[in-house]
């Protein structure tokens, strides 16, 4: 597979600013031209998920709801801070010399850099030594989160099944929960074909500090933190992230009226799995329900960076496209399931994809649509 260019595409929908990676497949040939864009920074390893940060909501109610970042973590929120809402949230594969958490996967990072600059930044090989949330070249480039000690699970979840993780490690997909929440990283900590972490971030980058259920924390990986191994209930649906998290969106808060939120992660097999931050983890769609993305690389010299999803979610649907090779995608749309409020997403097959009006997909793209409750209600919380 051919490494193509790749492009930052924003667009806007309603107060939402949606950040789509596109790349070509290597059989389309199709030129992409007149595309207004910039380089703003140089010097990212293996740079993969990009988000702009976006406004964090500040609304207490309803109160299972009023947990909101602005209020808890206001100094992270202003102009300049990590968290700024325009700032954009860039995935690496290096610690830029953060040290190593050790035993539970790869170096990785996730970047907070200020688009605004008018030069190009280039981003400093070592600048986060300090094994924190350093800042470099006047505080263009921030670390937000790091796999190093000093994001661990362990910090503020020691009971954690996955107390030695970290938040980040080699990170593919990214998820913000503007609405109520926090964000939520994807991982593939010891590649593709090793298992996956998932993983819910405060400000600091560390994972989330009070816990809904203390056997998470705030690290979802492998098995540790399936269904049946954080509370004394059997999984509903079966899956686990068993192979790399390759993309992840944000499906809404459980309808049990606890305001928990939900998550859909797809992993490298092509599997859909969903996360309560209370209740673990369950299956949603088995391998293969996305293409696969075991045994793919890149031509060399990139043959060490991991093909990914790009990921993302409109109202009551959320849309799953491979764009390590452009082959399949995966939109699941809720409909109405009688016992969600007792069991997790289910599904059923649509005969029509489900595509943004208007929207140009230029590449061929076989596209397969499943349909679920996706444990969210209409309430415009999500």
């Amino acid at each position: 597979m051919t490494q193509p260019h790749k492009i930052l595409c924003l667009a806007v929908f309603a107060a939402t600013l949606l950040l789509l990676p596109f790349r070509a497949s290597a059989q389309s040939g199709t030129a992409i031209t007149n595309v207004n864009a910039r380089v703003i920074a140089v010097n990212v390893p293996g740079a993969s998920a990009v988000s702009q940060v976006g406004t964090f909501l500040n609304n207490t109610v309803p109160p299972a709801c009023a947990h909101p970042i602005p209020a808890l973590f206001p100094s992270y929120t202003q102009p300049g801070a990590v968290l700024d809402p325009s700032r954009i949230l860039v995935g690496s594969r290096s610690n830029f010399g953060a040290p190593l958490a050790l035993g539970v996967g790869r170096e990785g990072s996730f970047l907070s850099i200020d688009p605004s600059r008018p030069d190009i930044l280039s981003v400093p090989l070592n600048f986060a030594q300090s094994g924190d949330q350093s800042s470099a070249l006047g505080g263009a480039v921030q670390m937000f989160s790091a796999n190093s000690p000093h994001w661990s699970n362990s910090i503020h979840n020691s009971a954690a099944n996955t107390a030695a993780y970290a938040g980040v490690s080699n990170p593919l997909g990214l998820s913000n929960n503007n609405a109520f929440g926090r964000l939520w990283p994807a991982n593939a900590p010891f590649g593709d074909a090793g298992v996956g972490s998932s993983t819910i971030l405060d400000p600091t980058g560390q994972p989330l500090a009070g816990a809904p259920n203390p056997k998470i924390g705030g690290v979802y990986a492998g098995s540790l933190t399936n269904r049946d191994n954080v509370t004394s209930q059997s999984q509903v649906i079966p899956g686990s992230l068993s192979t790399g998290a390759v993309g992840t969106a944000f499906l809404g808060p459980s309808p049990d009226g606890s305001c928990k939120a939900v998550f859909s992660v797809v992993t490298a097999d092509g599997a859909i799995v969903q996360e309560s931050t209370l209740k673990g983890l369950d299956g949603l769609a088995p391998a293969s329900t996305v293409e696969s993305l075991l045994g793919r690389s890149w031509d060399p010299p990139n043959q060490g960076v991991e093909s990914r999803l790009g990921s993302t979610r409109r109202a009551h649907e959320s849309v799953h496209g491979d764009a390590g090779s452009g082959l399949a995608t995966v939109c699941q749309r809720a409909v109405q399931q009688h016992d969600c409020r007792r069991q997790p997403c289910r599904l059923r097959k649509c005969s029509q994809p489900s595509l943004w009006p208007g929207f140009s997909y230029s590449h061929q793209l076989r596209f397969t649509e499943i349909a679920c409750r996706s444990c969210a209600r209409s309430e415009g919380r999500g």
